[in-house]
């Protein structure tokens, strides 16, 4: 005998929701981060914390929640006004004005740099990628350029390298690399200067001229390698050289062997300060450009608003007169003695109010 064939029960797969807006904003992001999605857990945003936000209609943005930056330095503060203690709105406040009265909470203070301080286009990432992790529902996706994502990431490395020990330790390897690069082709280049026979002076000068220009170079594409201001920087310093080279050429006998001795870690420092305090200004003359477009269209708004006004007050003007030119001269004499009834009944009032 054989055995009837068995059914399997269907089982029933419950529908997959659909993933909203905010989660494929987030899947979005960590995509594009790609090899460095791990240097986001170097944020602190489990520290993060947030409050709703009811006042939406006088700020003009939809976010119902509002993030919690720092505590002001000083109890009073002349030139702006800030969330009081009670989460009402006092008044609007700028990010660099921020930074500079507000002592930031932890949820901030991971990318610091060595000198104790928030580079701006960080806390814009920082602040951003926080917005989104809140998955909150906008009219319209949050927008992830290349820019957002660089200067993320970015704020992550200075986050892991501060976990890790100094900030130094970012780029220990590559200056590792830098270092013996240069070591390389100043043996090389000692060796070829050799064969054409220069003094002792020349040869360890023009090594550590050559040596010092690679490491440059070797550091500059390390610092830079994800822009192109590394050529526009080695452009500007080969421009200062040349620049500076120009006039009376020393004679043999005056010429002394002056070694350069410029530590990769000094070269470090002096290339990130300068290239932070170039990124500021730009930032700021964007800044002021972008407000003197806005004043420029106001100003144009409150033109046209004026010769409007102009035009309707004229208009006004001639209605009232073809009124007046319409009414009989008996109208026109009751119409009169309205109007000094009014006036007399202002100077009584007038009077009353002085002798009290």
């Amino acid at each position: 005998m054989t055995a009837p064939p068995t059914s399997t029960p269907s089982v029933s797969m419950a529908p997959i929701p659909p993933q909203s807006q905010a989660d494929v904003t987030i899947k979005d992001l960590r995509a594009r981060m790609g090899e460095d999605v791990g240097l986001l857990s170097y944020l602190p945003c489990e520290k993060m914390k947030t409050a709703p936000f009811h006042n939406k209609g006088e700020t003009g943005h939809h976010l119902p929640i509002r993030i919690l930056f720092g505590k002001t330095k000083h109890k009073k503060l002349d030139f702006m006004e800030l969330f009081n203690r009670h989460g009402q709105l006092e008044g609007p406040i700028a990010l660099e004005e921020a930074m500079e009265q507000a002592s930031p909470v932890a949820a901030f203070t991971s990318s610091k740099t060595k000198n104790n301080r928030l580079d701006r286009a960080h806390l814009r990432a920082i602040m951003r990628y926080y917005f989104v992790l809140q998955k909150i529902q906008l009219p319209s996706p949050w927008p992830i350029s290349d820019i957002f994502v660089l200067e993320l990431k970015s704020a992550c490395r200075i986050a892991k390298a501060n976990a890790e020990g100094s900030p130094q330790e970012l780029c220990a390897m590559e200056l590792s690399k830098a270092r013996h690069a240069a070591a390389h082709n100043r043996k090389s280049t000692f060796q070829f200067l050799s064969d054409r026979e220069l003094p002792p002076c020349q040869h360890h000068s023009a090594s550590r001229s050559i040596g010092a220009e690679e490491a440059k170079r070797n550091l500059a594409e390390l610092l830079f390698r994800d822009s192109a201001n590394a050529s526009l920087l080695l452009h500007e310093s080969s421009s200062r050289r040349t620049s500076s080279s120009r006039g009376p050429t020393p004679s043999r006998a005056e010429t002394t062997c002056e070694v350069m001795n410029i530590s990769p870690e000094d070269i470090v420092t002096s290339l990130r300060l300068n290239v932070a305090e170039n990124e500021a200004r730009d930032r700021r003359l964007a800044e002021n450009e972008n407000r003197r477009v806005e004043l420029e269209a106001e100003l144009e708004d409150l033109k046209e608003e004026a010769v409007i006004l102009k035009n309707a007050l004229q208009q006004s003007k001639y209605e009232r007169w073809n009124l007046r030119s319409s009414l009989s001269k008996r109208d026109l004499a009751l119409l009169q003695l309205g109007q000094d009834l009014v006036q007399g009944g202002k100077r009584l009032l007038f009077d009353d109010s002085d002798e009290e």
